[in-house]
């Protein structure tokens, strides 16, 4: 049996105060999936990481496959680093169609996590300045997100 989390991570600059203690959470919850896992009765565990930024970004993304490569997931984790980010929203529905589209075993646990510090773009999810009123200027939608992670049974 497996077990896949996909780490979601805000990388923009608002979460800088927060990133380095986020590295540790999700370094921590890394240790505490394996080790369940272990004594579980040795699952298989798969970990991808999305870090997403805002829409105007430069560097809007940031991915890690799957892998069941701990190590490199704790090393890409520590790399990462907080930058961009304009108006307060930020891309999450951008980071949620990436950590959908990864390479999701059908009959595997799927879980994932997100660390975050704002709403996603779209002033019917919050009441606060957007560049992007209207939400996601791709047309990516958060409820169908949601509806294509409950279809592939993926929690959060």
């Amino acid at each position: 049996p497996t077990l896949e989390v996909s780490l979601l991570m805000d990388c923009t600059s608002s979460m800088q105060s927060w990133i380095d203690r986020a590295k540790e959470t999700l370094i921590q919850i890394i240790d505490k999936v394996v080790k369940d896992c272990e004594e579980d009765g040795q699952l298989k565990v798969r970990i991808s990481f999305v870090g997403y930024r805002d829409i105007k970004d430069k560097n809007r993304f940031t991915i890690l496959p799957f892998t069941d490569d701990i190590q490199s997931v704790k090393a890409f984790i520590n790399n990462s680093h907080a930058s961009g980010g304009n108006d307060i929203p930020e891309d999450m529905q951008g980071g949620l169609k990436l950590c959908l589209l990864q390479d999701w075993t059908e009959e595997a646990s799927k879980r994932v996590i997100i660390i975050t510090d704002a709403p996603p773009h779209g002033t019917r999810y919050h009441d606060t300045s957007d560049d992007f009123p209207e939400g996601s200027p791709d047309g990516i939608e958060l409820e169908s997100l949601m509806q294509e992670f409950a279809q592939k049974e993926i929690e959060f």
